[in-house]
């Protein structure tokens, strides 16, 4: 069985993803390695990516995402949970809002998110998001100020 990698107790799966969007929102490290179970066999899958697994891959991953801080909204919609005494699987629709370089880029990810329950709290052992065949929508945004 996995371990995790602090002591972080989420009672709940719903309390663990609540967990890992506000870390993937807020680009927090510490708080999406206290999400993720340890062990060899957890699986991450970033949009258009290759399969990452294992905690050092899994984790260098999101490390090198929140390097460059992004101003990223995220709005969960479309939730279905199946939830078991020790494993829960979460299909999620990711409402993605991206301001990077004054231009905005907002976008839908379909999400599937395995928690297991380890040691009486709730641990990410696979999170697989794949891009929506909804159009991408990209605006430049404009600033009043006078140059």
């Amino acid at each position: 069985m996995s371990g995790t990698l602090h002591d972080k107790l989420y009672t709940t799966s719903e309390e663990a993803e609540k967990a890992f969007y506000f870390a993937f929102e807020k680009s927090d490290y510490d708080l999406m390695r206290s999400i993720w179970a340890d062990g060899d066999n957890i699986v991450c899958i970033h949009p258009m990516s290759d399969r990452l697994s294992g905690t050092e891959e899994v984790l260098e991953s999101w490390q090198s995402m929140f390097k460059q801080p992004l101003s990223l909204a995220i709005t969960i919609a479309a939730q279905s949970y199946n939830i078991s005494p020790t494993l829960a699987v979460h299909s999620v629709e990711e409402h993605l809002m991206l301001v990077e370089n004054n231009a905005m880029q907002k976008s839908v990810i379909h999400a599937t998110n395995i928690y297991e329950l380890i040691n009486d709290s709730w641990h990410m052992i696979l999170h697989h998001a794949s891009p929506s065949r909804q159009p991408q929508i990209k605006q430049t945004l404009h600033s009043d100020a006078v140059h």
